[in-house]
């Protein structure tokens, strides 16, 4: 290909005719110059065509600019940077350690057997993206000076020391761009070698004006750009660039899936490529001024933490600006969950709706539907070969179990999917239409709600309305529960298959609650004998649960036999779930009550065990469902169970114990810890969105602002400590018109809405209402 060609592409300067041409040149002068595998114009062929989407936007809202964000978020343990589909990770070395772009554009292959380890690694690139190494002239390299390693979300920078010399490297993600840069500080000249390696992927290269431009055969591109003092060349599983820091040298590589896109991009950072930097600066700060809502307080730790777990949900963010992944979603955690998983999608978007202007957490629900799930069912994000109907949880075990035996390829994209067996993903509908009073998301969602209980309640005993299962697909996979229903029982393995199908507490409550989601959105559509048929189903299910679940001999919920209605016996956190579906008869609860407060029950020092403390196979080290105290199913359902049932003391304290257990030895992001010893189960920034949903607790009974379905406010700061000096959070956009402040002076708990205020000299409980004069009016309000 001729060099001004190529100067086209980079400059897109190309006209329309022409770019499939130069496209082909590329491949052919790939070809010809690459000591890795051609990339033919067959396997190019396979590859779905590219149709490009906007991006998810999260609209504008007035920025915080005092708001001292980069103090706040500043750490030393993180070793990550990411921003959408490009991550890296930093190590013991400089540069970057490992580099992942998500997702391939070639949907894996599935052969021989299913294995969905192997799914999850093929659905994205990952290679060693700039193995770095300084050094001085006589070989001794650099080491690391870990006092002056600083992490923010936007940037990593660290400090590296060599026998005659102290380098600088500064490292940001920003779209598909990375930049590492290096700086003398003082001493004599480093050199640096980078390199990079992509085995064991195939791929053919190119070399134009100081830009390495990789092509893979599973559709990823990658481009390089070096700064005038490196010298750069493809070797035969990558690239290799070596040079002298006397000033600045900067590398910067940026992934895509179209050359010539990647190639433009970088050409607009060769004269600054620390602009870079800036950009990733000004894209966070738009983010935590702005889309988080503010929080300021004299309590540095928990405003810290609500900064930190408000990260956590926008690093898992994809935003895949190519069909068919037609809207954004967050991942359970990027660090190794990267798909969209039906139990994070809904429950992370009871954090989204949090954020300022459009909701984010709609995006990941519609997301399910659009790439051929339901609402029960995530997916490996992959590209779908046709249209098929959703499938159910119930059809999923069905095909799973026949591909497991013999695996057809001719038609498996069901088989991408991610099944959650609890049917708790529809709270995240229904509350992101509390937040946002968005009637039209509402009407999108009631007939897949629908349809999911109807399924449920078809696959329920004749005459019956308990739904059984012999399997449970989800966060739950290792639980204790199961060894009484499992005679290939291992602790800590996989179990899915019972012996016998079960009748399982939390799957059937939920339904209860499901339903009664139904009766209220029914009501809110107008469709009354819709509604009324809601509630009848409701209230006989939850009349057969306390018929059946409930043991007498252990005063507990339990799992039972559905062949002959044999209890398991086993006291897990799942048994808590009736007191969220309110249908716990009040000397029940009391004795539910009991086993939260017995010292060998439930009440570890830290919320909450999810097996009760005197099994003889405890082991709170063990996520999941061996001991450990899940943020999610554990201590969020609790302690909305609790504030449901009337016990907002009791929920406080279990807050409060959560903040204490995820900050006891700094911010973690884990989602499974020991409930006695509060230390992480995973590495402690896994991460992981689930701990995000502790934010919902925060701004609900710290703060106090309680979404509801009508246009009236209230406020219930349950948790709120009056003993701080001041705490103050917002605005908040609620229901698209309403901008809400609340603060605690100290003295005075304030609230306002659309600059209409309210004063009480305690928290308080309360309901307003704005009237059509802008005045908020009192209709209840006591003390807490």
């Amino acid at each position: 290909m001729k060099r001004r060609d190529f100067c086209s592409i980079i400059g897109g300067s190309i006209v329309a005719p022409r770019i499939e041409e130069l496209k082909a040149a590329l491949n052919e002068a790939a070809r010809a110059s690459s000591p890795g595998a051609a990339y033919s114009s067959a396997e190019t062929a396979r590859l779905a065509p590219l149709r490009s989407r906007p991006p998810w936007a999260p609209g504008s809202a007035p920025e915080h600019l005092s708001f001292d964000w980069e103090s706040v978020l500043a750490n030393k343990e993180i070793r990550f940077l990411t921003d959408n589909q490009l991550s890296v990770y930093v190590g013991s070395e400089p540069g970057i350690s490992r580099l992942h772009y998500f997702p391939v554009r070639e949907r894996p292959t599935l052969a021989g057997h299913l294995d969905y380890a192997s799914l999850a690694k093929e659905n994205q690139f990952n290679c060693i993206g700039a193995r770095t190494r300084l050094h001085d002239a006589d070989g001794i390299a650099a080491k690391l000076e870990e006092t002056n390693y600083q992490w923010w979300p936007h940037r990593i920078e660290r400090l590296w020391v060599g026998k005659e010399f102290v380098v600088k490297e500064e490292l940001a993600v920003h779209g598909n761009r990375v930049i590492l840069r290096f700086s003398k500080i003082r001493g004599a000249n480093a050199q640096i070698t980078v390199e990079g390696s992509f085995e064991p992927h195939r791929f053919s290269s190119a070399e134009i004006n100081r830009h390495l431009i990789f092509k893979f055969e599973d559709g990823v591109s990658l481009a390089l750009y070096t700064s005038r003092d490196f010298s750069a060349q493809i070797t035969s599983d990558g690239y290799r660039a070596t040079g002298i820091i006397a000033a600045p040298v900067s590398i910067l590589i940026c992934c895509g899936y179209r050359p010539e896109n990647i190639l433009q991009e970088l050409r607009h950072y060769e004269e600054n490529p620390g602009g870079i930097f800036e950009e990733t600066r000004k894209s966070w700060q738009s983010y935590f001024t702005s889309t988080v809502p503010c929080i300021v307080s004299s309590d540095a730790c928990l405003v810290r933490l609500y900064y930190y777990l408000f990260y956590v949900v926008r690093s898992s963010l994809y935003d895949i600006p190519w069909e068919p992944y037609v809207h954004a979603y967050t991942c359970p955690w990027k660090t190794g969950a990267i798909w969209q998983w039906s139990w994070n999608t809904p429950m992370n978007a009871i954090t989204e709706r949090w954020l300022n202007r459009d909701s984010l957490g709609k995006e990941g629900i519609k997301l399910i539907q659009a790439n051929c799930g339901a609402a029960n069912l995530g997916s490996y994000l992959h590209p779908v070969r046709h249209q098929q109907k959703c499938r159910n949880i119930f059809d999923w075990y069905a095909a799973v179990d026949q591909a497991q035996k013999k695996l057809e390829t001719k038609d498996y994209d069901f088989l991408f999917t991610q099944p959650y067996t609890v049917p708790n993903s529809f709270l995240g509908i229904w509350e992101v239409y509390l937040m946002s009073g968005d009637r039209e998301f509402l009407c999108e969602n009631v007939p897949i709600m629908a349809n999911y209980e109807r399924t449920a309640r078809q696959h329920a005993r004749p005459g019956s309305l308990l739904t059984p299962f012999q399997m449970m697909v989800d966060e739950f996979d290792y639980s204790l529960r199961w060894k009484p229903a499992q005679k290939s029982f291992t602790k800590g393995g996989l179990q899915r298959t019972f012996d016998v199908p079960l009748e399982m507490v939390d799957f059937n409550s939920f339904l209860v609650e499901l339903r009664l989601i139904l009766m209220q959105a029914y009501q809110e559509m107008g469709q009354h004998p819709k509604a009324q048929f809601m509630r009848q189903l409701a209230e006989e299910s939850a009349l057969e649960i306390n018929n059946r679940l409930w043991n007498s001999r252990l005063n507990f919920y339990c799992d039972v036999r559905s062949d002959n209605g044999q209890s398991t016996r086993v006291r897990a956190i799942s048994g808590f779930t009736p007191l969220y579906a309110r249908i716990v008869p009040p000397h029940r609860k009391v004795l539910l009550l009991e086993a939260l407060d017995d010292p060998q029950g439930f009440a570890s020092p830290y919320p909450i065990p999810s097996i009760e403390l005197r099994n003889p196979d405890l082991d709170p080290n063990l996520p999941t469902y061996g001991g450990d105290s899940l943020i999610t199913s554990g201590v969020w359902m609790i302690v909305n169970a609790l504030v449901r049932n009337g016990e907002q003391a009791r929920a406080a304290r279990y807050i409060h114990g959560a903040i204490e257990l995820v900050t006891k030895y700094g911010v973690s992001s884990s989602y499974s810890y020991n409930p006695i010893a509060a230390t992480p189960n995973q590495p402690k920034h896994t991460l992981a969105t689930q701990c995000a949903i502790l934010n919902d607790l925060i701004l609900k009974y710290v703060v106090g602002f309680t979404p509801r379905t009508d246009h009236l406010f209230e406020f219930n700061p349950i948790a709120l400590d009056t003993s701080l000096t001041s705490l103050k959070c917002g605005p908040f956009l609620y229901k698209k018109r309403y901008n809400v402040i609340v603060e605690w002076t100290g003295k005075e708990y304030i609230v306002s809405v659309n600059d209409a205020v309210l004063r009480f000299s305690k928290p308080s409980h309360i309901v307003a209402e704005l009237e059509n004069t802008g005045r908020l009016k009192v209709r209840q309000a006591r003390a807490i």
